[in-house]
């Protein structure tokens, strides 16, 4: 997978579009440059690709900047509620895999005991095995309330974003409030 960023905040006078296609002209992404990030791009096929910036029908000029990152592999962790747990997203589209066991009726609360210092959000969420959601937020904004479950079970806390470039160490603490 690679993770398509625009660097920086262009100044231009009107909409600059760019889009990536594969060999057999498959359009993967395509947006306006002032639009945000089209984040993380799987690109399944072999052969070449084509990035194009400009071109169509929009009339914009002006200097852009654009970084394509390779983005890692997940890495998965085992914890256990009780556990402070550290960890660092190294680069835009990677995510770190945090599961854990739960019992019903068991109520699990999470403190970010350091956030990630980044201008970009990087999200965190909660899922059952069924992919289930119990919450998905920015991992520097307020700490999602203490969940009771009601299955016992394998859940999974997901942290990382495809869409936003939010790198950055962070902590945080799983406990039984």
């Amino acid at each position: 997978d690679i993770y398509f960023q625009m660097n920086e905040a262009i100044l231009t006078s009107g909409p600059i579009n760019w889009s990536l296609s594969d060999e057999a002209g498959t359009i993967l992404f395509e947006t306006c440059l002032q639009c945000g990030d089209p984040g993380v791009i799987t690109m399944d096929r072999g052969g070449t690709y084509t990035l194009t910036v400009g071109g169509g029908t929009e009339y914009g000029t002006g200097a852009y900047s654009i970084v394509i990152w390779s983005v890692p592999a997940y890495q998965i962790f085992e914890i256990e509620i009780g556990d402070t747990v550290s960890g660092a997203i190294e680069s835009p589209g990677a995510h770190n895999l945090y599961t854990f066991t739960a019992t019903a009726g068991q109520t699990v609360a999470f403190a970010i005991q350091s956030a990630p210092q980044t201008r970009y959000s990087i999200q965190w969420r909660l899922e059952d095995a069924d992919e289930n959601e119990f919450f998905n937020t920015c991992l520097s904004c307020d700490e999602p309330d203490p969940i009771t479950f009601e299955e016992d079970g394998t859940y999974t806390l997901i942290i990382g974003s495809d869409t936003s470039p939010g790198t950055g160490e962070y902590e945080f603490q799983i406990y039984s409030p």
